[in-house]
């Protein structure tokens, strides 16, 4: 046995010195500490250097304390092309034994979907949409899971999925997301990440896009997956500002309750990070109320939305809440509403323009307010509203006032601003804890974005330029904790920035602006428009299809394995480690690295020894790879004691 094994650390000495080179790019001042990690440069020019470097030796040389940067070697195109390069999906998908997503279910639920876009269909044309659930249809079929009848239509055979069109004309939403995790056209190279992914799709309009809808949405594609025995991850490009913002709201709770081996759900941050839409006060007597006014921008007179604030401490606490309108020149309240605190259950305090003639002097409109004590024990109060203002001086605005010494945190929507407009006592509202409440679980991969892309050339030939970050560092819009319970958020940043995905042929303002968007493909007479988009919601499929392929390898990863994979397996270059890193999570995906995590972890325990650090694998003919070979593979295990550990799988 001591001889058997002292062949198998040679083995995997020998097969470390024949693994395939990779040609990287380093910022360091210092470039022969690079040989320690088995680096050959090959150029320097000032701090940037050139090398080759054995592939499995990556992380080792981004480790070391002399290097800021490295980056992969990768062709320039003219063309989620940079997502695929900057997150390290492509070794996956032209690997030995490749890893497309094949007999993983990839779930979306979103808005403006067109069902049978060519990136969505395999080779011969079929739509790889396997089901599609719209619970605001009433044509089809009513699904029914353990005897519930879901509201909605669901359509389950290819020639249903056939002629649908698409679930909201006039938005490409859930297109270019789609596209991004797992589109499959390959002739313009913007396919997603597990272009052989199945697909299951939830589609709505945005103004049905509520969290009941959403909840009944992940119930059927679970339910679907179920039915079919595949394991399932399920993107959702979806941020909500109501909630306490501790894992605490009853989406949380269903996602909890849903998730497990093979059932995981993937989350945006938001797009909120540099948005002044969070508030925090802790009054310092009972007159020092929080004092907030909404702006949706410089000349829009509109407010629309709501602003949710709560009381975070524990016990009793509570606060009221009145409606101001205040003068934008003298800081003067115009008009203030009654006190509304502790409301009975179910009832709403309502201002109109019909119903007060004093308040509409100033606005037309509808101001409703609401209170209630929260599932976790805080006292919350949510006002929605949407008004006019008669003229751009009046100000609109809220009043809360709380017990001394009380914290109450308040989130606004995502198209406001809590702004003083320059008038002392109001309060500024920030970017911080911007986090989406959807995000605030466990249960959920929640994302971040980064910029990996800062230009691209349209069909007019001329060129479309993003300024407001460089190459690599977060994007601005990235929201961020930490959460109400301590915890930071997100879990993991991807390409969001810029992103090349396709578009729905159905989006009339799109089709109308070709000439402003990168080049459409034409196919059997059809044309299919393809766009450029920018937010957490085009990061989040980055992560969703990744995942799919990591469920390839290992289809029962739970939500803490995958986030155990994205601690040990996400790089940190000086964009991470220089800057905010409340922002970051663990860092800048890995998509190969992490497969290569879990498939590790995916074996039986036949170690129990030190934590696996390297995995290779022989097959019969004696070739190595850091992927499997088909058919019969001698794994070999590095652990961190310096041992090795060897068994036989199939494949």
């Amino acid at each position: 046995m001591r001889k058997t094994l002292a062949i198998m650390v040679a083995m995997v000495c020998w097969c470390v010195s024949q693994a395939r080179d990779v040609a990287v790019m380093v910022r360091t001042d210092d470039a022969s500490s690079l040989a320690v990690a088995g680096a050959q440069v090959t150029a320097q020019m000032g701090g940037v250097v050139t090398a080759l470097v054995p592939e499995e030796r990556l992380a080792e040389l981004r480790r070391l304390p002399q290097v800021s940067r490295v980056s992969r070697s990768h062709l320039l195109t003219l063309c989620n092309d940079s997502a695929r390069l900057q997150s390290d999906v492509m070794p996956l998908h032209h690997a030995d034994i490749p890893s497309h997503g094949r007999g993983v279910l990839v779930g979306m639920i979103d808005v403006g979907v067109d069902f049978n876009h060519v990136n969505l269909c395999d080779a011969a044309g079929r739509s790889r949409v396997l089901a599609a659930y719209m619970p605001c249809d009433s044509t089809g079929v009513h699904p029914v899971i353990d005897g519930m009848e879901l509201p909605g239509s669901c359509y389950e055979t290819p020639e249903q999925i056939a002629v649908l069109t698409t679930d909201t004309e006039g938005m490409s939403h859930g297109t270019h997301t789609t596209g991004t995790a797992a589109g499959s056209y390959m002739g313009n190279d913007w396919y997603g990440m597990a272009p052989e992914a199945d697909l299951v799709i939830c589609a709505m309009p945005g103004n049905h896009l509520s969290d009941v809808n959403i909840a009944n949405g992940l119930r059927y594609i679970f339910d679907f997956a179920e039915r079919r025995h595949q394991p399932c991850v399920v993107n959702m490009s979806i941020g909500d500002n109501v909630g306490a913002h501790d894992g605490s709201s009853e989406l949380c709770h269903v996602m909890e309750s849903l998730v497990g081996p093979g059932r995981i759900i993937v989350v945006s941050a938001g797009n909120d990070g540099d948005k002044p839409t969070h508030v925090s006060h802790r009054p310092k007597s009972c007159t020092d109320s929080l004092r907030v006014l909404l702006q949706e921008n410089a000349t829009s007179l509109r407010r629309y939305g709501f602003m949710s604030v709560w009381n975070t401490d524990a016990g009793r606490r509570h606060h009221g809440v009145e409606h101001v309108v205040v003068d934008r020149n003298t800081g003067a309240i115009l008009y203030r509403s009654d006190c509304v605190a502790l409301l009975p259950a179910d009832s709403v305090y309502a201002i109109s323009s019909d119903t007060h003639p004093e308040w509409s002097k100033y606005f037309t409109g509808e101001v409703l307010m609401a209170t209630e004590r929260g599932e976790n024990g805080w006292y919350h109060s949510y006002c929605e509203f949407d008004a006019t203002a008669t003229d751009s001086r009046y100000l609109f605005g809220f009043l809360y006032n709380g017990d001394a010494e009380s914290q109450m945190e308040g989130w606004c929507y995502a198209n406001l601003q809590i702004d003083p407009a320059g008038l002392s006592g109001f309060a500024q509202g920030n970017g911080e804890m911007s986090i989406s409440d959807l995000a605030t679980t466990d249960a959920v991969i929640s994302v971040g974005a980064y910029c990996s892309r800062t230009r691209f050339k349209r069909k007019d030939g001329k060129w479309e330029n993003y300024k407001k970050c460089p190459l690599g560092e977060i994007a601005p819009f990235s929201s961020y904790g930490p959460d109400m319970n301590g915890n930071s958020r997100p879990d993991v940043t991807a390409p969001g920035v810029m992103v090349l995905s396709s578009a729905s042929r159905f989006d009339s303002y799109l089709m109308n602006t070709l000439n402003m968007r990168p080049p459409a493909v034409t196919w059997n007479g059809q044309t299919y428009p393809y766009a450029m988009n920018q937010g957490t919601s085009m990061s989040t499929p980055v992560v969703t299809g990744t995942v799919a392929l990591w469920l390839e390898a290992n289809p029962d990863l739970t939500p803490a394995d995958v986030r155990d994979a994205l601690r040990h397996t996400c790089y940190q270059d000086e964009w991470v480690s220089g800057g905010d890193r409340r922002r970051w999570g663990f860092g800048k995906l890995d998509a190969a690295a992490g497969w290569r995590y879990v498939q590790a972890t995916a074996q039986p325990d036949v170690h129990r020894g030190a934590p696996v650090v390297e995995v290779w694998y022989c097959d019969l003919t004696g070739r190595m790879s850091p992927f499997p070979f088909n058919g019969v593979n001698i794994v070999m295990n590095r652990h961190a004691d310096g041992s090795v550990s060897t068994y036989k799988m199939m494949k």
